[in-house]
This record gives structure tokens, sequence and C-alpha cells, in this order.
């Protein structure tokens, strides 16, 4: 899903490289971070 994504959001030329993509970003933990990251300003927004 993610990697079509990418594609889709024309980040990527090709399904087959967002789906590498992503897996880098994955293995990375970036886009753990990035979670985590949302998750924290939506707590921020939820305490106002």
């Amino acid at each position: 899903n993610a990697g079509t994504a990418l594609y889709a959001a024309g980040v990527c030329a090709s399904i087959e490289e967002g789906l590498a993509k992503a897996r880098e970003t994955i293995a990375s933990g970036a886009a753990l971070a990035k979670l985590e990251q949302f998750v924290n300003v939506t707590r921020q927004l939820g305490a106002r």
C-alpha cells in the first residue's frame, strides 16, 4: 500500500520504486519516528 501511495502521489516513477522507498523508510526507522511525531502532535491538540 505504501509503495502504491508513493507512486500515486508522484514521489516515485514506479510502484516498484515506491515499494523500495517504503521498505527503506521502514528499515531506517524514519517511518516509526514520523508516527511518533504524529502521535505527540495529536496528543498536544487533544489536551487543549
